[in-house]
């Protein structure tokens, strides 16, 4: 049964020929500007307001609502005047009173209810938008009270899925396409062929709404969204343009007013006041304040300590495992390259069982195979690959809530919404978890409609900056310094002709940097034959061997038990620097790491060319092989591995190259434990004048350090530790003369000019002696240089033999800082001790001054009572 709308009686019109032709009042002064013209924008239409508008006219129309509806007399009088749309005519009964039927494109009072219901039970996920649940009124059938930002949700993601079983087709899709064009608008991430679509279907969506609604729903903001895809294309995205964070901020100008009489005072005052707090603000570090207010949503990724703490399973645990390997991207190669090597081994197995060995056993081959890679020094293992070759914890932590990427998520139990569709996963990776939620069918059939959450945190838009890096590192003052290289090969022309000792010119083969071939690990159960993945390296037995005088005394062999699970124990002494009887063999132990040419190539320029994963690995190593090696070590195990490798590369040089370097042959004879690709860029390089001018260089400098020491593979610090454990003196004099020969004659001067300035030296008590000695020692044989300590080797941080010099990382600010405390302090003694003198002399003349006080008064009585007696 059709609800009929009563009219009361109709009030007389207007003669329409009485008005004027148009109602145009006024002409911008705009455009008398000669500029004007050219402008491709002239108004920058507020995308905030436009939607606002328009779904206040969609929501009062297809409500009903009284005052707000577009659907009255005079509009139904438009039509009559049109002549078009008969049945939604004004209609006359018997008695005289005007009526006319509800419109197709308004809601009966059961489809208000399914609406309304539908919004009401909504739950929108955390941060998106305000409880808009709160603004519907069931009894009365309405809504209202919505901010700009409840209009911007209603129209693009409610209305399009909450009319849809209370209108009819022709309306909701309409509707829809209204939604989805604003919605393309105000996305994040959009391109020039989307935005010229939504221009091209707004048009469209228009005049399918015109077929619909009367002409007075079509005001001027129902024609506005034609121009709004045209001005994106031209000023690009609308969050840059719109009103929100200005609407925003008046209100925080608005809240600066305390006294009405002058509102433009007050608010000068308190921006004034607001700039000052947040200028202060950056000082106070300890302090909670606005510029370190932590997020109120906090990403949870980092937070180990959060949550119950429980234990898994060793199946759980290989489940985890196994899952994370085969559901992420970086892995994949890995997968593929496991997958051939089964296949090659086991040709014969059917597909089924290829799948089933690749599942069970990845997880243990990826293991072996990144360890081995790690141990080689592959500089392209990624922190990710090394962290997934490892099991997952056995501890693990649940969670009622996380946060994620800006989602926050809840689990079943706490989430009380009735949207309680829960995909039920074993396991998930926080990075692949993308949040939704659900919006209940107006239908009433169980049905839910589901729609994506955007962050609010984080931009979908994704920039290449690869062509950008070179000068964003410059603008922070990080960039890299051009023409130092880090490689030989970048120093020999790329046709490989290099210039001889003799000025020949010999030809060689293009000289690149070569990656050495790498063994595979252990890979799955052996079959008969099976099928290596690369090529073998090099046997050292056949390569001919250089002709050479030199006998050496050979490589140590290290500390046996390296790598075998069982850790060593080292003693370190103050500086750090290892002693004891196993001293030298950790020494040993780390020349053997770096002479390891597959993990440090001998081609690099220098030590700060490594890459740091490499020093990282060795470090790791160390570690692993030593029983609570401490951490200040770390420095001085890597200073070790760089004088240990570049003695490497000289005796290299020295032994191999200098004899028989006027040998044509000399690049095909590669030394034994020497890679051969390396060998021949080593020669070429060599025989370069920039390498002979750094060897010529080096030479003079080395001329110029004085006597040598004899020690051998001792170091100072083990040197001094045996001194100490004998009871012999240990002061620098003393160890420099213990680790050279008396017998040479600049070291017997040393020592004459040592004892003859010390015999002059005032006798001192014995904690200073050793004091004077070092400085006599320094007198005589100079003063230490930049990083370097006599006595104690160049591996010694100086800070540590000098520790009342400043660190030599320290800032200028942590500097001053010490410098102002220091002074601070000694003021503040100095006061104290003025205001404590004072305080004295204070209570001293106050005593005074009573005792004087007292006298007088005695003085006085007795004289009154000699008045009286009198």
């Amino acid at each position: 049964m059709l609800t009929r709308q009563e009219m009361g009686p109709e009030r007389p019109e207007k003669d329409p020929l009485k008005k004027k032709k148009h109602n145009w009042k006024k002409k911008s002064i705009f455009y008398e500007l000669p500029y004007w013209q050219h402008n491709l924008i002239r108004h920058n239409l507020d995308v905030m307001h436009v939607e606002k508008n328009v779904c206040d006219n969609v929501l009062g129309t297809i409500m009903g609502a009284a005052g707000k509806t577009k659907d009255n007399l005079r509009s139904r009088r438009d039509l009559e005047a049109m002549g078009i749309r008969k049945q939604y005519h004004v209609k006359e009964r018997e008695d005289g009173t005007k009526y006319f039927e509800p419109a197709d494109f308004e809601m009966k009072n059961d489809g208000k209810d399914k609406f309304l219901l539908a919004l009401s039970q909504s739950r929108m996920p955390d941060g998106s938008a305000s409880n808009i649940a709160r603004r519907v009124r069931l009894k009365g059938r309405t809504i209202g009270g919505l901010k700009s930002h409840d209009n911007h949700t209603l129209l693009q993601q409610l209305i399009p899925l909450c009319i849809r079983s209370s209108l009819p087709k022709n309306v909701v899709e309409g509707l829809i396409d209204l939604g989805k064009f604003f919605k393309v608008l105000c996305s994040k991430l959009n391109c020039a062929a989307d935005l010229e679509e939504a221009r091209s279907r707004i048009i469209v969506t228009l005049c399918d709404l015109e077929k619909i609604f009367p002409p007075s729903f079509f005001d001027v903001m129902e024609h506005l969204p034609i121009h709004l895809a045209e001005e994106a294309l031209i000023a690009g995205a609308v969050q840059f343009r719109w009103m929100y964070p200005i609407e925003r901020y008046l209100l925080t100008l608005k809240q600066y007013v305390r006294q009405r009489a002058h509102p433009e005072a007050s608010i000068a005052n308190g921006y004034l006041m607001e700039e000052c707090m947040n200028f202060c603000s950056q000082y106070l570090k300890d302090m909670g304040c606005k510029s370190n207010r932590p997020l109120r949503r906090k990403n949870d990724e980092d937070n180990s300590k959060k949550g119950k703490t429980f234990l898994l399973s060793d199946v759980t645990r290989t489940q985890i495992h196994r899952w994370v390997l085969f559901h992420t991207d970086a892995v994949t190669p890995y997968l593929k390259e496991h997958m051939s090597t089964i296949k090659n081994q086991y040709p014969n197995a059917n597909d089924v069982d290829v799948a089933r060995i690749h599942f069970d056993e990845f997880a243990d081959w990826f293991k072996a195979h990144v360890s081995f890679l790690q141990n080689m020094g592959d500089v392209s293992l990624p922190e990710e690959i090394l962290a997934l070759s490892n099991p997952p914890s056995p501890s693990a932590a649940r969670l009622k809530s996380y946060t994620s990427k800006g989602h926050f998520f809840r689990v079943k139990s706490v989430d009380k919404t009735v949207n309680d569709r829960v995909r039920d996963e074993p396991f998930i990776l926080a990075s692949q978890a993308h949040q939704v939620w659900y919006i209940p069918d107006p239908s009433g059939e169980g049905w839910l409609n589901v729609s994506e959450v955007e962050s609010k945190d984080f931009s979908h838009v994704q920039f290449d900056t690869s062509d950008e890096m070179e000068s964003v590192v410059a603008m922070l003052g990080k960039k890299r310094k051009v023409g130092r290289p880090r490689h030989m090969s970048e120093f020999l022309s790329p046709s490989g002709s290099t210039s001889t000792h003799n000025g020949s010119s010999s030809s060689q083969s293009s000289y690149t940097s070569i990656r050495p071939p790498l063994i595979p690990p252990a890979p799955l159960p052996s079959p008969p034959q099976p099928t290596p993945s690369t090529l073998p390296l090099p046997a050292p037995n056949a390569q001919p061997q250089p002709t050479s005088n030199i006998i050496s005394r050979g490589h140590n062999k290290g500390i046996p038990e390296w790598n075998t699970r069982e850790k060593v124990n080292i003693m370190f002494d103050s500086k750090f620097q290892p002693v004891g009887e196993r001293a030298t063999q950790l020494k040993s132990q780390l020349g053997k790491i770096v002479r390891d040419g597959r993990r440090i190539p001998l081609t690099i320029m220098d030590w700060k060319s490594v890459d740091d994963k490499v020093k990282e690995g060795i470090w790791n190593e160390v570690k692993t092989n030593l029983v609570d090696v401490p951490e200040g070590y770390k420095p001085v195990c890597l200073k070790s591995c760089n004088y240990l490798w570049n003695d490497h590369k000289s005796k290299t040089k020295s032994n191999y190259f200098v004899p028989n370097k006027s040998n044509p042959e000399l690049s095909s004879m590669v030394p034994p434990n020497i890679i051969a690709d390396q060998w021949t860029v080593l020669v070429a390089y060599w025989n370069t004048e920039d390498a002979k001018a750094i060897a010529t260089r080096n030479s003079i400098n080395r001329e110029t350090r004085g006597p040598s020491h004899n020690t051998g593979r001792k170091n100072f610090a083990q040197l001094r530790y045996e001194m100490e454990q004998s009871g012999e003196e240990s002061d620098k004099f003393s160890v420099w003369k213990k680790a050279r020969k008396e017998s040479n004659p600049e070291v017997a001067q040393v020592i004459n000019e040592y004892n003859r300035k010390l015999l002059l030296v005032r006798p001192v008590e014995d904690q200073k002696l050793t004091a004077v000695k070092d400085r006599v020692f320094h007198d005589v044989i100079g003063e230490d240089g930049h990083g370097y300590c006599r006595t104690y080797g160049s591996t010694v941080p100086r800070n540590l033999v000098y520790p009342q010099e400043p660190l030599e990382t320290a800032s200028s600010n942590d500097l001053i800082a010490k410098i102002t405390e220091e002074v601070t302090e000694k003021l503040k003694e100095s006061f104290d001790k003025k205001l404590e003198d004072a305080i004295k002399m204070l209570q001293a003349q106050i005593a005074n001054n009573m005792d004087c006080t007292i006298a007088q008064r005695g003085r006085n009585t007795i004289a009154h009572g000699l008045g009286e007696g009198a």
